[in-house]
């Protein structure tokens, strides 16, 4: 709607609908300024009952220009942990109600016991990091494979390029892989504590994760999770545990049980 009447109209209809549904709680998961602070304010006025929530993400680069405003419109924020201490431009604030987001459903992600077809295998966008990473293994004779848009985009890695990768194979492919790579690094170069490792110790799999110290905070590095911290190290451990399949089949295990008790957010 935002794109096919813009956002004034978009805003307006939102509104509209509020008022038809006067609804116990309005969930929002805002990416730009597609919802107007003042939306935010009028919603209130119409339904003093309502409940706003709003799931906040990539607060590590984006809270001072942007979470920390639409923050004080919403009566309960809600922040996807990326670094390592996500509360504390919030506290400085004095923005209250906060809750801090870090798990899957893993009803959604699940172990499907299926032949593990993959060597190494990446699900998502490309940079320049990510770009020279995946060349880099590629040139040493990995059989990796990448799904995600804007890899199209670069040549050098067109053995690897499986093209884009549709919701409901997602879990199929991480099921189907040796050794599913995370790479740590975001779009503007800082290091950020990424989703995906839930995804794919909630499927069972294993991960070769670029080095960050925050996740060893959620996983225990070594029996958990294990990281790379340059290249050659990701070359050598990718092809220890591609040779060790015990060794990596335990360690998989023991973020699955990390994974199903602590950070499940699926609610039976």
């Amino acid at each position: 709607n935002y794109f096919r009447y813009r956002k004034k109209l978009m805003n307006e209809q939102l509104l509209n609908l509020i008022t038809k549904e006067m609804p116990d709680y309005v969930f929002f998961l805002l990416i730009y300024d597609e919802i107007d602070p003042l939306i935010l304010q009028k919603i209130k006025k119409i339904s003093p009952k309502t409940i706003t929530l709003n799931m906040f993400t990539d607060d590590d680069w984006r809270y001072d220009d942007f979470s920390r405003f639409y923050a004080l419109f919403i009566d309960y924020p809600i922040v996807n942990i990326t670094d390592v201490d996500m509360k504390k431009p919030y506290l400085r604030d004095g923005i209250k109600n906060l809750s801090l987001s870090f798990g899957m459903n893993c009803n959604l992600f699940r172990p499907l016991n299926i032949e593990k077809k993959y060597d190494v295998s990446f699900v998502g966008r490309p940079n320049a990091s990510r770009v020279a990473l995946v060349k880099f293994l590629l040139d040493n004779k990995i059989n990796i494979k990448v799904w995600g848009d804007g890899w199209e985009n670069y040549p050098e890695i067109t053995l690897a390029y499986r093209g884009h990768l549709p919701a409901d194979e997602l879990v199929k492919v991480t099921n189907q892989s040796k050794i599913n790579l995370g790479f740590t690094q975001g779009g503007y170069g800082k290091l950020q504590l990424k989703g995906r490792i839930l995804e794919i110790a909630a499927c069972k799999s294993f991960t070769l994760l670029e080095y960050f110290s925050a996740y060893k905070r959620y996983f225990k590095e070594g029996k958990e999770l294990v990281m790379f911290k340059d290249k050659d190290d990701l070359l050598k451990k990718i092809k220890y545990y591609l040779m060790y399949e015990k060794e990596r089949e335990k360690i998989a295990e023991a973020a699955y049980k990390r994974m199903i008790t602590q950070y499940n957010k699926h609610i039976e």
